[in-house]
């Protein structure tokens, strides 16, 4: 099994290659050399609103789209498998005006506030608290 997958991502690099050189030769620009920017077996971290911070996560898929030069379009496209649960549920009904990564940012980070952790606030609250209490008397 595994011979037979370095075969075929052999002749899938192959065929990229041959690709780019008639894209080189052509002096044109093309999609063949979009697509050798991007690892084959590139999988983006997923996002499960219920264990996963949405700002960290969008850096994180803000950093692959700067690193591989995606478009706006690609990259909303690409993340679609990646979300679970209620953010898989939100992005089949997401009817932005224009489907831009910017309005995917916004509009996620909405939807999907960053996670406060509820333990630290009470702490921070009670010694809050606390130093006013200790002041006021």
């Amino acid at each position: 099994m595994a011979k037979e997958l370095a075969k075929s991502l052999g002749a899938i690099a192959s065929i990229l290659e041959n690709l780019q050189r008639k894209v080189d030769d052509n002096g044109t620009q093309s999609s063949a050399a979009v697509i050798q920017k991007t690892p084959i077996s590139l999988a983006l971290p997923s996002f499960d609103p219920d264990s996963t911070d949405s700002h960290v996560w969008l850096q994180k898929i803000e950093g692959y789209k700067n690193e591989f030069g995606w478009s706006d379009r690609e990259t909303v496209s690409r993340i679609g498998p990646f979300l679970l649960k209620s953010a898989q549920g939100w992005f089949s009904v997401w009817q932005p005006t224009e489907e831009t990564w910017e309005n995917f940012k916004i509009d996620s980070s909405v939807s999907f506030p960053k996670q406060k952790n509820l333990a630290t606030t009470s702490e921070i609250d009670e010694q809050a608290k606390s130093r006013l209490s200790t002041l006021g008397r």
